[in-house]
């Protein structure tokens, strides 16, 4: 009897552990059509690139990269609320230098050649209003003019 209840017993997990593979391996499978999704990196390389330097530039800050406006700009309750926060709730900036603290020195942005299209240009127009307004400095670089770990030092402290 007993050698009756372990055969079942050890039948049970072994079923237990093919359904567990069978998930597995589901979930390795190439994606649908529904679910069209890849890895990337958070930065490019140009962006990679000038975040080393900001953080040579200035050691003593934190520097953020990839942060949601909303995150560095609140709206004001109010009868257009929800068309001032449209405008911003999908703009990201590129890095934000922080001291110890959280207070923003400064938004940094780096363009590529993508920026001189209308939308893009509205766009960076929007994104630079509403940092102006919630009182955070933004510098912009362009990629092909890449600044040095001294010219970011001095634009980040002016």
């Amino acid at each position: 009897m007993k050698s009756l209840f372990a055969f079942i017993a050890f039948g049970f997990c072994v079923l237990v552990a093919i359904g567990i593979l069978k998930r597995i391996q589901e979930a390795r499978r190439e994606p649908s059509g529904d679910f069209p999704f890849y890895g990337k990196k958070p930065l490019t390389e140009p962006e990679q690139i000038l975040y080393f330097r900001i953080k040579e530039a200035m050691p003593e800050c934190i520097v953020l990269a990839q942060v949601a406006l909303p995150a560095l700009v609140g709206v004001r309750s109010g009868n257009d609320y929800r068309s001032a926060f449209n405008r911003i709730a999908s703009k990201y900036v590129d890095f934000v230098v922080c001291l110890p603290d959280f207070t923003i020195v400064a938004v940094i942005e780096l363009d590529d050649k993508s920026h001189t299209r209308p939308d893009r240009v509205r766009a960076d127009t929007a994104k630079n209003t509403a940092l102006r307004l919630a009182g955070h400095p933004i510098l912009r670089f362009k990629t092909h003019n890449m600044p040095t770990v001294e010219e970011l030092r001095i634009a980040i402290s002016s």
